[in-house]
């Protein structure tokens, strides 16, 4: 039987945030159906401006929650650097129910 290699290209420091970014991404897609939502309000800045804020404190927390040992104690610190994150830059959470199906 033949095995076959894969033989994985080294990433630049974009390649890591746009993995790290996708990760994101994804986790939010899966996650965003369940419960109410967490939104960051700051009437200062626009969406776009806004949508750029959370990309980048998203990934500075992951980063950042790294070297945690555990995937809850690397959940807990992501969560606890975004919202750092996120009210350094002037937004606020509020919590927004979500859609129920066929709304």
């Amino acid at each position: 039987m033949k095995t076959m290699m894969i033989r994985l290209l080294p990433m630049g420091k974009i390649g890591r945030l746009a993995v790290i970014w996708l990760a994101a991404v994804l986790a939010a897609l899966v996650l965003g159906g369940c419960g109410p939502q967490t939104v960051w309000v700051n009437p200062a800045k626009d969406q776009q401006e806004a949508e750029l804020d959370m990309a980048e404190c998203q990934a500075l927390a992951l980063t950042r929650a790294l070297p945690f040992p555990t995937a809850e104690q690397r959940w807990q610190a992501e969560e606890a650097f975004f919202s750092a994150c996120m009210r350094g830059r002037g937004h606020t959470p509020q919590e927004k129910e979500a859609a129920k199906p066929g709304e």
